[in-house]
């Protein structure tokens, strides 16, 4: 069936960090909302919120804890691409073969499309060398990611009916 996906969104970024990479100073907050609507010659109708907060704080010698916080709403009807994929937002995901989507498509047999998605992510960074000549910087990190996703709908447009089940994944 053909369908047309018209959206317009607005952006609101805040960054304080010292460092894009590896932060060991600062707050970064993105928000961001789409819309999509037949006004604008959509065959959707949908409102998509993001909302990313990350804090990085320096520990000891040069050593930094960043926290990430990341959550998603789609309420109304989007197209199954425009939903939230949990793996794309993990880094491992425990009992799943699912890889992350590349430029937007899947190439793994998971279908688990989602409107609601919420994840913690920590990070542990200790520099081992900064400011070479040949390579920049050298970082040895762990990480945790813990993260949940579930569907409004008791069914959606998956054929199957995924119900209302969450998967939380540890890393």
């Amino acid at each position: 069936d053909d369908s047309i996906l018209s959206s317009f969104g607005l952006t609101y970024e805040f960054d304080t960090r010292d460092d894009g990479f590896v932060p060991q100073l600062g707050t970064h907050v993105l928000f961001s909302v789409e819309t999509g609507t037949q006004l604008i010659g959509s065959s959707y109708e949908f409102t998509k919120y993001t909302l990313e907060i990350e804090n990085a704080l320096t520990i000891g010698a040069n050593h930094s804890l960043v926290a990430t916080l990341f959550g998603g709403l789609v309420q109304g009807s989007t197209p199954f691409f425009n939903q939230f994929f949990l793996r794309d937002h993990m880094a491992f995901i425990s009992n799943s073969s699912a890889l992350p989507r590349e430029l937007q498509v899947n190439f793994s047999s998971d279908t688990d499309y989602d409107d609601l998605l919420a994840q913690l992510s920590l990070d542990y960074h200790i520099p081992l060398q900064t400011h070479g000549e040949f390579i920049f910087q050298t970082y040895i990190f762990a990480g945790i990611d813990i993260g949940a996703s579930a569907s409004l709908d008791e069914y959606q447009e998956d054929p199957n009916g995924r119900g209302t089940g969450a998967r939380t994944p540890l890393a």
